[in-house]
């Protein structure tokens, strides 16, 4: 299966799976993602969280401020020019994280929100990522 397929299979495979804070939350999903893929955990010691106090605090002990911070250190950026199928999409908003992440699916942003699965278009996208290996 090639990296797209890869994503695709895991879009749909998480889309039936309600949100839930340390379970399946963004973060939660784009790191599974990751570790589907052989990469390594994108919240390595910082899992265990249960609520949205829980996962600001996670965030917040492992020394980020937002989503960006974390993605950012831990992961391959990219020119958003050449984001990908299966690459990671930072999406800002008003939330205390700073925006949510999410996969590409080679035409949209694709995550998990409070109210389920959210897409955005890839001009909504500020930032690009890839997982490297594991």
């Amino acid at each position: 299966m090639n990296r797209a397929e890869e994503a695709v299979a895991f879009i749909d495979a998480r889309a039936r799976s309600p949100f839930r804070w340390g379970v399946n939350d963004c973060a939660v999903y784009v790191a599974d993602y990751g570790l589907s893929l052989g990469a390594a955990d994108l919240l390595k010691g910082m899992r265990g969280y249960k609520s949205l106090r829980g996962a600001l605090g996670s965030l917040k002990r492992a020394g980020y401020g937002t989503l960006l911070d974390l993605a950012q250190a831990r992961l391959e950026a990219l020119q958003l020019g050449f984001m990908a199928a299966g690459d990671v999409g930072f999406v800002p908003n008003g939330t205390a994280f700073g925006g949510g992440l999410g996969v590409f699916d080679g035409r949209e942003m694709v995550g998990i929100a409070p109210e389920g699965i959210v897409r955005a278009h890839r001009s909504a996208v500020t930032h690009a990522f890839r997982f490297g290996a594991g």
